[in-house]
């Protein structure tokens, strides 16, 4: 008896300890993909007066963040419910951890040849960084479209 009970607790001790280490090596994935993300910036002339810069800001909780794994259900009473959904939650600190679709507050300033910031504007969205070691911007066109068009608000 004595045996078997120190086999169990030497077994159970075991997949304590695998599990909690799992649990670290994901959690360091999950902040070593957000500081990746986070310290990865664009800088593009577009002509001789103006610069495009990007960041990808990861230090603040991005708007969108919540709302994927937040949901919200609908009760008999007529009232609803928020609750948490664990796969979504895990999804998403998987891919995170993978660097796919981190979910980021991207910054675009545009800056003119003095240096000054002539429009600044910040879009909640996801980065991914391929194979090729490049950052992928889930709706990019759109949002630098939308940073174009603050720019020119702001000119007139």
């Amino acid at each position: 008896f004595h045996s078997d009970f120190g086999d169990f607790i030497s077994f159970v001790e075991k997949r304590i300890t695998d599990c909690l280490n799992e649990t670290l090596r994901i959690i360091k994935a999950v902040e070593h993909g957000f500081v990746r993300v986070g310290q990865h910036k664009i800088n593009r002339r577009i002509n001789d007066d103006l610069k495009l810069c990007i960041d990808f800001n990861t230090d603040d909780y991005p708007a969108n963040m919540p709302d994927i794994y937040i949901k919200f259900n609908d009760t008999f009473d007529g009232n609803g419910a928020l609750y948490c959904d664990n796969d979504a939650l895990i999804s998403l600190y998987t891919d995170v951890a993978s660097i796919i679709n981190v979910p980021v507050m991207m910054e675009v300033r545009l800056i003119n040849k003095r240096g000054r910031v002539v429009c600044d504007s910040s879009h909640s969205t996801y980065v991914s960084l391929e194979s090729n070691d490049r950052y992928r911007v889930t709706d990019r066109t759109l949002l630098i479209t939308e940073a174009f068009d603050d720019f020119r608000n702001a000119s007139q």
